[in-house]
């Protein structure tokens, strides 16, 4: 098993999910008896990963607080956080440069908004270079982040994106090897933090100019979903969660 630290980015207000998100980082919403931070951080658990950055705004604390109460069942992990102050104003660019400091190792990614299959980390864990997830199988629609591949490797990520051009959906995983960090940091300066539909993807195809590239790894069906409405919401606990359990069974 390689030795990676898990980066969750987790400081966004999701306005869409008021008032439930109000008093509490989406990222707590309930989902069955967990939340969904939970289930990431129980699908890192499961993959042998001990090591997990996380990196919050909204309601800082009280996410703090919660993902501690979880140690009793997470024993031998190591959490770290981190604030980002100034997640009102910038995107979530900024969240990962928070983050960049505290990395020390290779390291993935993780929307805090996401509940996924622990299958699909398993396959990000076989690589052994920068790779970002894929869903190559769902049907594409303008919202989603489309993938565009040149020579094998991304080499643009955006909802503008022709769905007919792309090869699939960015899942919001992403692995990166520590080297690349300095590739990013040449970046700081020159990202437009507060640029509307800008986004720490748009760093994942800018860093390609620093020789950096990343591969695709395909979902191929394993379920997952992203939770930005309440519609997703619901989706996500009536369909993809209660699925995941099942199979469990």
């Amino acid at each position: 098993m390689k030795n990676f630290q898990a980066v969750i980015l987790a400081a966004g207000t999701g306005e869409r999910l008021k008032p439930d998100t109000e008093t509490k980082p989406k990222t707590m919403l309930r989902v069955g008896r967990t939340t969904f931070i939970g289930l990431i951080i129980e699908n890192i658990y499961k993959n042998g990963l001990k090591d997990i950055l996380i990196v919050g705004g909204h309601q800082f604390s009280v996410l703090k607080s919660y993902v501690l109460s979880l140690r009793k069942k997470f024993k031998d992990i190591n959490f770290t956080f981190v604030e980002n102050k100034k997640y009102k104003e910038y995107n979530n660019c900024y969240t990962l440069f928070t983050a960049l400091p505290h990395i020390t190792k290779d390291f993935i990614i993780f929307n805090s908004d996401i509940i996924f299959d622990g299958e699909i980390l398993k396959k990000v864990l076989t690589h052994y270079e920068n790779c970002i997830v894929v869903d190559n199988v769902k049907t594409l629609g303008e919202e989603e982040m489309k993938v565009l591949l040149k020579d094998g490797y991304v080499s643009s990520l955006s909802k503008k994106n022709r769905i007919e051009d792309s090869v699939g959906e960015y899942i919001g995983i992403t692995m990166v090897k520590f080297d690349s960090i300095k590739a990013m940091m040449k970046h700081y300066d020159k990202f437009d933090f507060l640029a509307k539909g800008k986004y720490y993807e748009d760093l994942l195809v800018d860093i390609s100019d620093e020789g950096v590239f990343f591969k695709p790894v395909y979902t191929d069906g394993l379920l997952w979903t992203e939770v930005d409405t309440f519609e997703d919401l619901h989706y996500a606990r009536e369909v993809i969660y209660k699925n995941l359990k099942n199979r469990k069974k």
